[in-house]
């Protein structure tokens, strides 16, 4: 790896791109940036790059940047700053990873992964396998509260480590952390400390964790700290107790660094080994000062806090005081129903009992109630969820099905099975979904017989439907995991059965996860069939709907076949399927075969598409010889395709083909190079000004405005007045037919240029993805000018122009954006949601929550979206009041509350606590005030 990056960076690999791995929980505030992060990565491999350097490779797209740890960014700054980076270079591939997605937001990134859990058979797998001799005994102890326990890695280890060692289970996660952390050394092996440091060593672990978790903001935690501020956190706590308060900070620091769950980082920094310890030693320290917590500060300091609530978790494992565990319970209900219900369910189970009725006691809308007790996680809160899958609402059962899947105990599972007979299909496929994931052997016969029934449904319906399909698809993933026989012969036969129809194979490979049903299938069974339908020269609908099966099937045994397969095929869309399934599999492999049909007319096209939808980059040293080819048509989609792929090489081709011509080609020329970004192109797109078709000049324009070249506002200014209707008609000869167009004069219509010119604008005005190009080029140029011309541009309606200020935050924009926020087309709402989310004001957040009452699903849809994206925590109360009344916004207020780091608006914006009363109920810890 390192050869390959001082090879790029010397300029000697013109292909390969640098794999770096930047940590985002090393941001150090206010001066960070990424680029002086992956600075440093290479400082750390001894390659030296200047910050020019760093921005020529990330604009060439040198680097594949895997962005660790959103969530551990220090503040919003912070994470507004990665997000420029990240719009800063969108050539640039990024991948990012985040503990939890829901906060701060998804910078846009289509293609979203979830670690999954482990499930239950993993987790008895690495049992059995870490413990080959103790594990079915360990497994035996813990009974179905192996996923309460075990659910990541870390903790699962930590489990196996304190049962090799003492043969019994903690009683919870608290109390597995607890364990840990004081027999740490006998599990880890004895090691040489300063004197005096293991009787000291919990009390300055807690000391440091409680600290950091403080943060420099109420909101913020730090997962970072520097040596000196960690050697001055402990030197308060030993100033007065030990000899040398300063000497002893700095010696045991070094030792609890060196054999204990703190780390260095570049050197300078410190950090827990892993953010679960961080908040298990700020748990035990809350443990200690909870008595004497006022409830007023425990509410507004610890309990409203989104960073606190994993320490308090922790915490109510170990409190032994009933009335202290329902006193915070009962707190945490009072700021939020669905944090006081998560704690419900984390005290020690002997209080469990009067935790649970705190919530089965609230009077609240009865579905409401029922998801709440699911969240719990509590053998407690069983009894009543199974009632309510006896209710005649649909809507209650449904929600009883994914509250016992949480629960997940025995009985619970139980009510599962139940369900899995319910009348309704949503209940029965959701309870399905859920007893897949728990691997109830029990349902295997149950869901079989499912199938069956649903065979004979179709059977006599006569067609498939979307729903049938995703009922089957659901049906079948949840046997997968628990008899994959049973489950490879289902789709063994549908996807066989189905070849020859091309919507159903779509639906059921794409649609509804076909790829993850596939990998259930050995491909012994499935490919040999598979090989037979892609050579069956009878039908193209087979042999393209076997090539789309392959692309999902990871086999390399597959690569030959289609190679074989491609060398006679001549349907393009045929031909397309195969390219596109070998591209996924061997990218070398289908670079010739791409480059051979670019070639040729039949396929370019789509070989095109492939090439640029793929972004296959191993094919640009044969696209740059293709460049110099003689027939124009080939070297002119080479440009195109290079210049789609933020190649640079393209640029001179393109500013040729400018003057071509063929107006089509002028105008995909100077689209592309405004794409490309590069200011050689700037001199002869402003020629492009003068094209005496509008489409190119319109283009040229766009382009120009990406580059921040002011010649283009005058050109700009005349497209977004083209496209605004007035009261204006005029009459036009296309194709020997006499046509009325509304809002443009004479004058304007003969400056659009030929018949060709005038019928392309007649599209355009039709497609908003158009006139919305033109607005954002005048937006990015922000000159006054171009601004006053949205601006006036408001007075006619203009949706684009309201889109693109409302993006730049005008608030003018706000009354056109509320206009046609319910009035338009689906597809120009999501443009004038995006801009609505820039806006955290009473108007728009008044008629986002009026909008989730709205009889069009998609309205409510996009209006929960954007109030999730916008944040605000206004919308907090109006939202919990439709909740408690039975409307179902609770996915939206989860997603604000996470983005605002706090759960309640009005204790969180409450008057601070006097100091009086702090003073009151500050906690000494040993005589440290903290």
């Amino acid at each position: 790896m390192w050869e390959t990056a001082d090879k790029i960076i010397k300029g000697e690999n013109k292909l390969d791109v640098i794999p770096v791995l930047v940590e985002l929980r090393a941001w150090q505030t206010p001066t960070t940036c990424v680029s002086e992060l992956i600075q440093k990565v290479f400082r750390q491999n001894s390659l030296r790059l200047t910050k020019e350097e760093i921005a020529d490779l990330l604009f060439d797209g040198r680097f594949l940047l895997l962005l660790d740890g959103l969530n551990e960014l220090p503040n919003d700054e912070s994470w507004l700053i990665v997000a420029d980076f990240q719009e800063e270079y969108p050539q640039t591939p990024m991948i990012f990873t985040t503990r939890d997605l829901g906060i701060g937001g998804d910078f846009g990134v289509k293609k979203q992964l979830s670690m999954q859990p482990l499930t239950e058979e993993q987790m008895r797998q690495f049992v059995r396998a870490y413990l080959p001799k103790l594990g079915h005994e360990m497994l035996k102890q813990l009974g179905g509260r192996l996923r309460e326990l075990g659910e990541t890695p870390l903790i699962l280890k930590m489990l196996c480590d304190v049962f090799d060692e003492v043969k019994q289970i903690p009683n919870s996660r608290g109390g597995l952390f607890r364990y840990f952390d004081r027999e740490f050394d006998k599990l880890k092996g004895q090691v040489a400390v300063t004197n005096k440091l293991r009787q000291w060593k919990a009390e300055l672990l807690q000391n440091l964790a409680f600290a950091m978790m403080r943060g420099e903001k109420i909101t913020d935690l730090q997962l970072v700290i520097s040596r000196t501020q960690a050697e001055d956190i402990l030197e308060k706590l030993l100033k007065d107790r030990v000899n040398s308060p300063g000497e002893k900070a700095k010696d045991w620091l070094l030792d609890l660094l060196k054999h204990y769950l703190i780390q260095t980082v570049d050197g300078e920094q410190i950090q827990f080994h892993h953010q679960l310890f961080q908040e298990y030693y700020a748990a035990e320290y809350l443990l200690i000062i909870l008595p004497k917590l006022s409830d007023e500060e425990l509410k507004k300091n610890y309990l409203n806090l989104f960073k606190w609530t994993e320490p308090l978790a922790l915490m109510l494992a170990l409190v032994d005081k009933e009335s202290q565990a329902v006193r915070v319970v009962r707190l945490a209900l009072n700021v939020d129903l669905m944090l006081g219900s998560r704690l419900a369910g984390e005290v020690q189970v002997k209080f469990q009992e009067k935790t649970i009725n705190l919530v089965s006691e609230l009077s609240v809308d009865q579905r409401l109630k029922i998801e709440l007790l699911g969240m719990t996680r509590s053998k407690f809160a069983v009894a009543s969820v199974k009632k309510a899958l006896n209710n005649e609402s649909v809507d209650i059962r449904f929600t009883a099905t994914n509250a016992l899947g949480r629960i997940g105990t025995d009985t619970a599972i139980l009510g599962l099975l139940k369900a899995l007979d319910d009348e309704n299909v949503r209940v029965y496929q959701n309870a399905a979904e859920w007893l897949g994931y728990l691997n109830c052997k029990d349902a295997r016969l149950k869901l079989l017989n499912k199938l069956e029934t649903w065979e004979i449904f179709v059977k006599r319906q006569g067609c498939l439907t979307d729903k049938d399909i995703s009922v089957w698809s659901s049906l079948v993933k949840a046997l997968g995991e628990i008899s994959k026989d049973d489950a490879i012969l289902k789709v063994r036969d549908k996807f066989l059965k189905y070849l020859d129809e091309n919507f159903i194979i779509f639906s059921i490979c794409y649609a509804y996860g076909g790829s993850q049903l596939l990998k259930l299938i050995d491909n012994n069974v499935l490919l040999p069939e598979i090989f037979k339908a892609l050579q069956d020269q009878n039908s193209n609908r087979r042999r393209q709907n076997a090539a789309n099966i392959l692309s999902n099937v990871d086999s390399q045994a597959a690569i030959p076949k289609l190679v074989e397969a491609l060398e006679i095929e001549t349907d393009s869309y045929v031909r397309e399927a195969i390219l596109n399934a070998l591209a996924k599999l061997d990218k070398n492999c289908v670079v010739p075969y791409l480059i051979n049909d670019l070639q040729d007319v039949s396929f370019s096209e789509k070989a095109a598409k492939v090439l640029i939808e793929l972004n296959i980059q191993e094919a640009i040293p044969h696209l740059r010889q293709l460049l110099k080819n003689q027939d124009e048509g080939i070297s002119w989609l080479a440009a195109v395709i290079l210049g789609k792929l933020g190649r640079k090489e393209a640029i001179d081709v393109l500013i040729d083909w400018l003057t071509y011509s063929k107006p089509h080609v002028r105008e995909i020329a100077a689209q592309v190079l405004g794409e490309l970004g590069c200011q050689s192109a700037i001199a002869p797109l402003c020629q492009a000004l003068h094209d005496e078709c509008y489409y190119v000049r319109r283009s040229a324009a766009v382009a120009l405005g990406k580059l921040g070249c002011q010649e283009a506002v005058p050109e700009l200014l005349k497209a977004l007045r083209h496209y605004q209707t007035s009261g204006t008609n005029s009459s036009v000869t296309l194709e020997a037919h006499q046509v009325t167009i509304q809002g443009i004069s004479e004058e304007e219509l003969h400056k659009l240029g030929d018949e060709l010119a005038i019928e392309q604008w007649l599209y355009e005005f039709n497609n908003c993805s158009v006139f919305i190009k033109v607005a954002e080029a005048l937006g990015k140029l922000g000159e006054e000018v171009a601004i006053g011309g949205l601006i006036q541009a408001l007075e006619n309606s203009s949706y684009a122009a309201a889109i693109v200020l409302g993006k730049l935050g005008k608030k003018e924009a706000v009354p056109t954006l509320i206009k046609y926020f319910r009035n338009t087309h689906p597809n120009l709402r999501n443009e004038v949601a995006s801009a609505l989310e820039k806006f955290d004001n009473n108007e728009v957040i008044h008629e986002l929550i009026s909008a989730l009452d709205d009889a069009d699903f998609e309205i409510r849809l996009c209006a929960a979206k954007t109030l999730s994206k916008i944040s605000s925590s206004k919308a907090l109360p109006s939202l919990w009041h439709m909740q408690i009344e039975g409307k179902d916004v609770i996915n939206t207020i989860d997603t604000i509350q996470k983005n605002c780091k706090f759960y309640n608006h009005k204790i969180f914006h409450s008057l601070p606590l006097s100091s009086e009363k702090i003073s009151e109920n500050t906690s000494t810890y040993n005589n440290s005030v903290m």
